[in-house]
């Protein structure tokens, strides 16, 4: 029986109908024109467990997944980048309206920068055992990496280690001299203070010859 309750059954059944034609074809047109105005970035990772960023100026950063992954997005200059524990990628990549740019990234570890805490002091202990302070020490660190920033290891001979004769009525200041290698290299050196805070540091070669004087700002 066509009651109105049945009637009103029927319309609603009809415009969920329309309702889901309506929004299959917003679907389809909002695809079509997509792909008319963007373009897709076929990101390629040596790093299969690598995360996937996509950023651009001016817009937040978005993920892309890991690995490999294609991405689509509007007509730009993008960066990308691939990070996997200590291991990072970065690079940049032009994406064009309706084509397919790739970028490849072989994460790595970023390169250290050269600085006194890279760098291995063996034996400063000595040189405190023999009157340095540890202000002192830092000061004779940063010298020594002064001479040579590409320094892996220092080692300081404690054996070697010798205070020069000091008289008291007549030396205002103290001299320690010591043996010391920079990465294996043999090296003779003379520290001299005249309080608790400064040192000077003199560098020799084995022929004597003076290579390093901090005093002197080489």
């Amino acid at each position: 029986m066509d009651t109105p309750a049945t009637r009103h059954l029927k319309l609603f059944g009809w415009l969920i109908y329309l309702f889901g034609i309506f929004y299959c074809l917003w679907l389809v047109g909002t695809a079509i024109l997509s792909a008319q105005t963007t373009g897709v970035v076929s990101i390629k990772s040596t790093d299969s467990a690598a995360s996937l960023i996509v950023g651009q100026d001016n817009h937040q950063a978005i993920t892309a997944g890991t690995g490999n992954n294609k991405v689509r997005l509007p007509a730009g200059t993008y960066q990308i980048s691939a990070s996997d524990s200590n291991l990072f990628a970065t690079g940049l990549v032009r994406v064009y309206k309706k084509q397919t740019s790739t970028i490849s990234l072989n994460p790595t570890r970023p390169p250290t920068i050269p600085s006194v805490a890279t760098v291995d002091f063996e034996g400063m202990n000595g040189l405190i055992n023999s009157g340095l302070t540890t202000d002192q020490i830092t000061a004779l660190q940063l010298y020594l990496f002064k001479y040579k920033p590409s320094a892996k290891v220092v080692s300081v001979s404690q054996s070697s280690i010798y205070p020069e004769a000091h008289n008291p009525d007549t030396d205002t200041s103290f001299s320690i001299d010591f043996n010391v290698s920079i990465d294996a290299v043999p090296y003779k050196a003379i520290i001299t203070y005249a309080d608790l805070d400064n040192v000077q540091l003199r560098l020799y070669n084995t022929q004597g010859k003076l290579l390093f004087d901090s005093d002197a700002g080489n």
